[in-house]
């Protein structure tokens, strides 16, 4: 892995102390780098332009809430966003009603309050329960972190795929 430094992003917080050099993240690679920086190096995601290459999209499929039924279709992946984000009518249609609220903070620092619920979601074969936030209706799909790091997936900007990665112990 490397790090990429450049464009706003990449930036090391000067207050991490798991890996207090940029020396350290670059031998760490994007997941340790997300490991330990995930709120304290911001503004940091791989997912911002490199020649020419910006997000990317992977199937993923959401389980209703009878069980009966599935949405599946490719979404944006982001490391950005806490939580997966679905625009909200598709979850209606889905069975689903926010279970929780929770407070996101926006890149332009605004927070908002989204409603948020538990759903059986499918990526690579494998299915797990995520959180899913309800997006605006015109808001685009975006697999979040968490949901990566749930499914063991890591991210692979250049190639433009989700890895498996090793889960960490201790």
């Amino acid at each position: 892995g490397r790090l990429l430094v450049g464009k706003g992003w990449g930036q090391h917080s000067p207050s991490c102390v798991r890996y207090p050099s940029l020396a350290a993240h670059h031998q760490m690679g994007y997941d340790g780098l997300k490991d330990c920086c995930q709120t304290l190096c911001r503004p940091w995601s791989p997912f911002k332009q490199l020649n020419g290459m910006s997000t990317f999209t992977h199937p993923i499929t959401l389980h209703s809430a009878s069980g009966g039924s599935e949405a599946e279709w490719r979404v944006m992946v982001d490391t950005g966003p806490t939580f997966t984000v679905v625009p909200s009518p598709v979850l209606g249609r889905l069975g689903f009603t926010p279970d929780d609220a929770v407070r996101l903070r926006l890149a332009n620092g605004q927070v908002e309050h989204r409603g948020i619920t538990e759903i059986e979601a499918n990526l690579n074969g494998t299915t797990r329960t995520i959180i899913c936030v309800f997006g605006e209706p015109s808001a685009p799909p975006i697999i979040g972190a968490v949901t990566l790091e749930l499914f063991l997936l890591g991210v692979d900007p250049v190639g433009q795929r989700l890895v498996p990665v090793d889960g960490l112990w201790m």
